[in-house]
């Protein structure tokens, strides 16, 4: 009975670091295009993060942090009718297509928008949260999907264990730069947001400060041992 609970509690960390990589990386990619669009007016977090363009160190980071979380989640679980990608993928659709339709017609007119009273800003959050743990079992099962799929990613890891120590190096300088963008969200955050702790805004940027630390953190365990590399 242990071993079942040890394996579903592997399987549920390597879930949430999947996931937690693809809120990192959508979130750098928006401040990247905002940083970009509003450049040299906007500067993201100053005084404590010298450049916006910092962020483009999260990408990488946070992309190469699913091989390691794909391993550490891979254990022998009985499957439940279908495959986790099936699931994956359905969920990521009717998410994506309740959020198009919901754009298009008004919230009051939309049978898919859902209310929280006073707390409707939570909608887009929770469409989002549906998309991203769906990409997240799509992600985690992706080389069940099809022979040629494995053996896709099997020449990818080859390629990549060629360039091992450049890769390696490239994760661990990117895993530091992006601990440091968080300490510099959380100072930012301390110095301008913390009288309105409990907004929905307040609480996106701790979201986002978490995220990116997290990211940062399994990365840099990822790349000293190397298994960012063992696709």
């Amino acid at each position: 009975m242990s071993g079942i609970f040890t394996a579903l509690g592997k399987k549920t960390l390597g879930l949430a670091l999947i996931f937690n990589s693809l809120i990192s990386l959508t979130s750098a990619l928006r401040i990247l295009s905002g940083f970009y669009a509003a450049r040299p007016w906007w500067r993201p977090f100053s005084p404590y993060l010298l450049d916006g363009s910092l962020f483009w160190a999260v990408v990488p980071a946070s992309i190469l942090n699913i091989v390691p979380a794909r391993v550490l989640g891979r254990v022998k679980i009985r499957r439940f009718l279908f495959h986790h990608y099936v699931y994956g993928l359905f969920v990521a659709l009717v998410s994506t297509a309740s959020v198009h339709l919901s754009m298009a017609i008004p919230s009051s007119q939309s049978p898919l928008r859902l209310s929280y009273g006073r707390l409707n800003g939570l909608t887009p959050y929770v469409e989002t949260f549906f998309i991203y743990g769906g990409l997240t079992l799509l992600l985690d099962d992706i080389s069940d999907i099809s022979p040629r799929v494995k053996s896709l990613l099997r020449w990818l890891g080859e390629i990549a264990k060629r360039f091992c120590k450049p890769i390696r190096a490239s994760h661990t300088l990117c895993s530091l730069a992006s601990i440091y963008i968080s300490l510099s969200i959380g100072l930012w955050f301390c110095r301008n947001r913390w009288v309105d702790l409990w907004s929905l805004d307040a609480v996106s940027y701790m979201v986002l400060m978490a995220s990116i630390l997290v990211t940062g953190i399994f990365g840099l365990r990822a790349s000293l041992k190397g298994t960012a590399l063992s696709v």
